[in-house]
């Protein structure tokens, strides 16, 4: 039971260009939005996050590599004293050449970057090791996201640059049901222990969160605990049997349907795109029964970019 807290509350917040040139640039016509889960979560529960861009203008607009993490993308997440949480960083190196102005954004685009807080911020935990999610601890936050646009900004000027309103949440500690229901998915979380996996564990995972969706359809646990499932899978050099896979499929799209409006459920069309993508799967596309949801949202994103071969 999830209890009364994470209950599908949806924040968005947009924010416009701010100017930081020499001179006045060009305005963007690009709209950056930050989705959040809800505005009060339990400790240890997986809160999830979708950062959008939108060519709103008439024209084509250019845009850096779209990738939470870059130099381009970053958000951040400190606690109410102002405090910046411990994250984890990756670096990835672009070379470009000195004409190139972005990747071609054209009117009506989006592009969307979905992750767990937990797989970048917080303290080691038990979980961090088995589904690469580390702890928040109780308290309150404050996320940002903001976006270098320009590549090679025009001479005489620095990057115009987009950022979101903050968005503001809380953590509180779990009710004795919320505790029996987070100690569940810990105990189920050691199976996935890369030292003593199997690949008959995989149909045994793929079981255990169709229960948890069954039980609760917000649960949010069952996303990272899949995810891994297929990553441990690869690191033994296995690959899922079909009915295993379209399992896993299935629920992808229960969470989906479920959690259409949410960013969990952004997360969920993500990972049934990748699956349908990396195994050849001739999945049925999803944007259609999900509509202007969120997750629908993201379905017709990727569905457009894939049929121009886009996979990113």
């Amino acid at each position: 039971m999830r209890g009364a807290f994470g209950s599908g509350l949806l924040l968005i917040f947009t924010a416009g260009c701010l100017p930081s040139a020499i001179g006045e640039p060009e305005p963007l016509g690009l709209e950056l939005r930050s989705h959040l889960d809800g505005a009060v979560f339990y400790e240890g529960e997986p809160i999830y996050a979708t950062v959008e861009l939108e060519n709103v203008a008439t024209d084509t607009a250019y845009i850096p590599p779209w990738y939470l993490g870059d130099d381009w993308l970053v958000a951040t997440l400190t606690r109410r004293d102002g405090e910046p949480v411990p994250k984890l960083m990756w670096f990835q190196d672009f070379v470009f050449s000195p004409a190139y102005r972005g990747d071609r954004f054209a009117p009506g685009e989006t592009r969307f970057a979905t992750t767990a807080l937990q797989v970048f911020w917080g303290e080691s935990s038990t979980l961090d090791d088995l589904l690469f999610l580390r702890h928040l601890r109780v308290g309150e936050y404050q996320l940002e996201a903001s976006l270098r646009a320009d590549v090679n900004p025009a001479p005489g000027h620095s990057s115009r640059n987009l950022s979101t309103t903050p968005v503001r949440f809380a953590i509180i500690a779990r009710t004795p049901a919320q505790d029996s229901s987070y100690a569940a998915y810990e105990q189920f979380a050691a199976r996935l222990d890369r030292r003593t996996w199997r690949a008959e564990d995989f149909a045994d995972v793929v079981a255990w969160c169709a229960q948890r969706l069954a039980a609760d359809s917000l649960d949010a646990t069952v996303t990272e605990v899949l995810n891994t499932a297929l990553l441990r899978m690869s690191a033994i050099g296995l690959v899922p049997d079909s009915g295993s896979l379209a399992a896993l499929q299935a629920l992808r799209v229960r969470q989906a349907r479920a959690q259409r409006d949410r960013p969990a459920g952004a997360a969920a069309v993500l990972a049934y795109y990748a699956v349908a993508s990396r195994f050849g799967r001739a999945d049925p596309s999803l944007s259609g029964e999900l509509g202007e949801s969120l997750a629908g949202r993201v379905a017709r994103a990727i569905e457009r970019y894939r049929a121009r071969g886009v996979t990113r």
